[in-house]
């Protein structure tokens, strides 16, 4: 366990008086530090999402990104027993090896609003561009007002035997009569963390390799997405295991789909975002229109705010045409909004 943090004031005539560690009321109040002043954690990340939520159901705390573009995810204790909180951070940790770089851009413009977009924000942060490699790996951090000795038990396991990137930080809370006061505490060592992690790095998938890993079901429908690309010369960026297909609009990247084979932890998955399409070109497209009519087709189902993914539960043979001109459409029309603007 890290060393007992004690805590003293210089008063007058140089004397010291010792600070009394109170016990913080809501941890709640650390999520809320931590997001207006991450530093307190580390002065190496931007905060790009709050209670973001995956496609698990699940509710991140807290989403950053480091100067390299490796995602941190930071989730806190609250009233989690070990087993509970490392669990859900791990399962966090599933979902997040699986964004694309559109995916991650995406989630930080909603977050930033007028702080942003991120390529502002990262460079005003970091004076650099967001690197083009977004994502490569991914890095956990349990934030607690306190850590027994199961957690860190567990997360030594995880860190030093199998070089996974977790880590925990406690923040001791002490006041008097004037102010209140916190002190910071690693479990572990972050560079020890960073060393027994090593460099691994995830290549991206090529269009060969996230074919292969489909089902014949799945690769005739991806197969007719991905003919779009040439179609309609759209832009394919690709991640560790899917690709989104997007509307180039000068510098941006308007994404039609994300698609993600069945090496993705929630594969495969084919999906539309009509929040995001409405964000980047604004309300000059009726994408309600779309919604219900794809909706009605029966071949998508609701999968978040404002968003509609393929059921592959069902039988989609001799259907791929059909599913595919819904994005034809929504293609040519969002094309001809570009080129009105």
């Amino acid at each position: 366990m890290p060393e007992e943090i004690r805590f003293w004031r210089i008063s007058e005539g140089d004397n010291l008086i010792e600070i009394p560690k109170s016990k913080l009321n809501r941890e709640e109040r650390i999520e809320s530090w931590i997001e207006r002043d991450i530093s307190l954690v580390s002065k190496d990340l931007i905060v790009i999402g709050r209670q973001v939520t995956t496609d698990f159901g699940g509710c991140i705390d807290l989403l950053c990104l480091d100067r390299r573009g490796d995602v941190v995810i930071i989730e806190l204790k609250k009233d989690k027993t070990p087993r509970e909180v490392v669990a859900q951070v791990l399962d966090y940790a599933s979902w997040v090896r699986d964004l694309t770089p559109d995916r991650i851009v995406e989630i930080a413009n909603d977050y930033l609003g007028e702080k942003g977009p991120l390529n502002v924000a990262f460079d005003r942060k970091f004076g650099v561009e967001v690197p083009s490699n977004l994502n490569e790996t991914h890095k956990m951090l349990i934030v607690a007002s306190e850590i027994d000795e199961s957690t860190e038990r567990i997360l030594r396991y995880l860190n030093e035997d199998y070089g996974v990137n977790i880590n925990a930080v406690t923040f001791n809370f002490f006041s008097d009569d004037k102010n209140e006061y916190i002190a910071r505490s690693f479990i572990i060592d972050p560079k020890s963390v960073e060393y027994t992690s090593g460099t691994k790095k995830r290549r991206k998938i090529n269009k060969d390799e996230f074919l292969k890993a489909c089902s014949d079901k799945e690769r005739k429908l991806f197969e007719r997405i991905l003919q779009l690309e040439d179609e309609f010369d759209l832009r394919t960026r690709w991640g560790s295991t899917g690709f989104t297909l997007n509307v180039k609009k000068a510098d941006k990247y308007i994404p039609i789909c994300f698609c993600y084979s069945p090496l993705a932890s929630f594969g495969p998955l084919l999906q539309t975002s009509f929040k995001h399409i409405s964000d980047k070109i604004g309300s000059k497209i009726d994408t309600e229109k779309y919604y219900i009519e794809m909706e009605k087709s029966g071949f998508f189902v609701p999968s978040g705010e404002y968003e509609l993914k393929i059921d592959f539960t069902r039988d989609l043979s001799g259907n791929e045409d059909k599913i595919v001109e819904f994005f034809r459409n929504l293609v040519q029309n969002i094309k001809k909004i570009i080129e009105e603007i």
